[in-house]
C-alpha cells in the first residue's frame, strides 16, 4: 500500500517536518474534540461507530508520524552519505584500473566495495554476501551500484562497461575505503607472506 511507503526522495527535511507537525496536530485535534470537548449523541451504536472511526483515524496518523520520523533519519544518513562522498572525493587522486581487473575482484572476492567516478559523478560498486551466525561461510551474493541492488540475472560485466572510458578503464577512488594504490599495496604484501 503506497501510503505507508517510505520514500525519500525528492522530499526535503522541511517537507518533512510540516508532514510530521500536521499529523501531529490532527492527532491532537481529534482527540480534544472527542475527549475533552465531550462531543457525544444520543444514540449509542452512533457514538459507538463515530469513537471507532476516530480511534482508527488516530492509528492511521500515528503510524504516519513514525513512517515520517524514519524518512526523516533515512534522509539525514542519505544526506550524510553525500557529504562523506563529496569530501572524501576532493582530495582522492583518482586511478585509471582496467575493467576486467574490478570485474575480478567483485567476482572473487565475497565482500568489497569501489568508489569510482564517471562523468562527474561518484558511484559506490558493492559485492556484499551474508552469513549465518556462528558460521564464516557466507551465502546469498549480490551486486550493487549505490546502494541499489542488482536483480536477477544481471550481466555484471556488462553493468560496469557502463561506467567505463572505452569499455576498458574504470576511473577507481577507493577500495574498501583507501586509495587504490594502497589498496594493491596490501594485496601484493599478503601474497608475499
Amino acid at each position: 500500500m503506497r501510503l505507508f511507503d517510505v520514500n525519500i526522495e525528492n522530499k526535503t527535511a522541511a517537507q518533512l517536518r510540516v508532514k510530521l507537525f500536521v499529523s501531529i496536530f490532527t492527532i491532537i485535534t481529534v482527540v480534544f474534540v472527542r475527549c475533552v470537548i465531550g462531543i457525544g449523541f444520543e444514540n449509542k451504536k452512533l457514538d459507538l461507530l463515530i469513537g471507532i472511526v476516530l480511534g482508527l483515524v488516530i492509528l492511521f496518523l500515528v503510524l504516519k508520524v513514525y513512517l515520517t520520523i524514519c524518512e526523516m533519519i533515512l534522509l539525514s544518513e542519505a544526506n550524510k552519505m553525500k557529504e562523506k562522498k563529496e569530501i572524501r572525493s576532493l582530495d582522492k587522486q583518482i586511478n585509471l584500473i582496467p575493467l576486467k581487473t574490478v570485474f575480478d575482484y567483485l567476482i572473487n572476492n565475497d565482500i568489497i566495495q569501489f568508489m569510482i567516478h564517471y562523468k562527474g559523478e561518484y558511484h559506490l560498486i558493492e559485492s556484499t554476501a551474508d552469513s549465518r551466525a556462528s558460521s564464516s561461510a557466507l551465502f546469498d551474493k549480490r551486486y550493487s551500484i549505490d546502494q541499489k541492488i542488482l536483480e536477477g540475472d544481471v550481466n555484471i560485466y556488462e553493468v560496469l562497461s557502463q561506467y567505463t572510458e572505452n569499455n576498458k578503464l574504470i576511473n577507481v577512488c577507493e577500495i574498501d575505503g583507501i586509495a587504490p594504490d594502497e589498496f594493491f599495496k596490501q594485496r601484493s604484501r599478503a601474497v608475499d607472506y
